[in-house]
């Protein structure tokens, strides 16, 4: 054997993210959307929110500055969740969503983001347990989705 260094070992948030990744992809499949590749640019700016939110003990968004205008999904929760369980959260909205009447809604909006047609990048963060008990996972996407006059080209139905 060569003197070639061991392939280093994936961390937890690494390991987080790519099962987010898949897990989003697979939801993106199930509506004729393309796949999307993790962005290490949108990886840090949603780790870095995580991060505040934790800190901060609140559950806010951000302002769309501080994400460069991406899209943002936000999930909190007592219990850690994996990279899976929190896309599957976010898409659960899709129970709600009114394909009769396509659009933005408060209820849908995180679903509306992660099958977003127009969507190529994604990035993902999660924070530890915070001081009010909860964990925040934030997750960044671009270009961002749930943009007005777009949902019919943008949501596609079950496939």
């Amino acid at each position: 054997m060569t003197n070639a260094q061991a392939p280093k070992e994936k961390s937890e948030l690494d390991k987080f993210r790519e099962e987010a990744l898949i897990a989003h992809n697979e939801k993106r499949a199930l509506h004729g959307a393309p796949p999307i590749k993790l962005s290490a640019e949108l990886n840090n700016i949603a780790q870095k929110y995580a991060e505040i939110l934790y800190q901060k003990g609140e559950f806010t968004h951000s302002d769309s500055s501080f994400r460069n205008g991406a899209g943002e999904n936000l999930a909190a929760g007592s219990y850690e969740m994996t990279g899976a369980a929190v896309t599957d959260f976010w898409y659960r909205e899709i129970n709600k969503y009114d394909w009769n009447d396509p659009g933005f809604k408060s209820d849908t909006g995180h679903f509306t983001q992660v099958v977003w047609k127009d969507c190529t990048h994604m990035g993902i963060g999660k924070s530890e347990r915070g001081k009010n008990g909860m964990y925040a996972y934030v997750a960044n996407y671009s270009p961002a989705g749930n943009m007005i006059g777009a949902f019919e080209q943008n949501v596609l139905p079950l496939q």
